[in-house]
């Protein structure tokens, strides 16, 4: 038996199940040894345990050259990942036309969204649905150049956005397009704990290839995702496998609360949204 493990344990807690995995080298390269899954909230323990029973008795070499013959739980190394359920994400904007742009974009960014714009909507109603506690971040949109009709009202908007991110100073705030023109407006961005980051504009629906980067939706994504999230690992694994089998790769994720999908295309990198 080796003295150092050639095996790890990689856990995804999801919404509904909880997956565990064993992967290990044999044959020179690292394969996946078993995996299981069970309900979210039960106890992992056993599953773990079993896994690793099913691999010894399966096969007692392989399990040998592993090194888990007889290695304690704890001793395993483990890999975990955790999804959430998706936040909300308020967008607010001075025109219905740049609103729709926004809340497309961020449909495919790990986020559920709402959204309003001055043209429908008075500042009481957009202050209301700026404060509520289920709002999780805060995008203010503006085209890049502004339209006509949104040229006059983006410093009244940025004020309104302003005031309500002095009562919700956690969340961050996206300045998307021309709303980067009142980031004067927020103050001493500093001082608070949430971001408050500067955003390309939506991009254009139509004569663009959907698989084409897209700024504002990787922002984001990077905002919506915790760092231990699973999906993040989606395009990277999408893209590392398009370089090894020199093909384009399409992955797709399907969890309850949330699904994902991450393109590559070798030597071109990827992209990916979660949905």
């Amino acid at each position: 038996m080796t003295t150092q493990p050639h095996a790890f344990l990689t856990i995804d807690h999801g919404s509904a199940t909880v997956s565990v995995a064993l992967i290990g080298r044999a044959g020179g390269a690292w394969r996946l040894i078993g995996s299981l899954a069970i309900p979210a909230g039960a106890d992992l323990d056993p599953a773990i345990d079993l896994l690793v029973e099913r691999t010894l008795a399966v096969d007692p070499v392989v399990a040998e050259g592993l090194g888990i013959v007889g290695l304690p739980r704890k001793d395993f190394p483990i890999l975990e990942v955790r999804s959430l359920r998706p936040k909300r994400l308020a967008i607010v904007t001075g025109s219905e036309r740049t609103l729709a742009g926004l809340v497309e974009t961020g449909a495919r960014s790990g986020w559920r969204t709402s959204g309003a714009s001055a043209e429908t909507t008075d500042p009481l109603a957009m202050t209301r649905l700026l404060l509520d506690r289920d709002v999780g971040g805060i995008v203010v949109g503006a085209g890049d150049p502004p339209r006509a009709d949104e040229r006059g009202g983006i410093r009244e908007l940025a004020t309104l956005v302003a005031a309500v991110a002095t009562r919700r100073p956690e969340i961050p705030v996206v300045l998307s397009g021309a709303m980067s023109e009142a980031l004067d407006v927020f103050g001493d961005v500093s001082a608070r704990p949430g971001e408050v980051v500067l955003g390309p504009a939506a991009r254009r629906t139509t004569g663009v290839d959907p698989d084409a980067p897209d700024p504002l939706a990787d922002l984001l994504l990077e905002l919506a995702l915790p760092a231990d999230d699973p999906r993040r690992a989606l395009a990277t694994g999408a893209r590392t496998l398009a370089d090894v089998l020199d093909r384009r790769v399409e992955a797709i994720m399907l969890g309850h609360d949330a699904a994902a999908r991450a393109v590559a295309v070798p030597g071109q990198g990827g992209e990916a949204s979660t949905v």
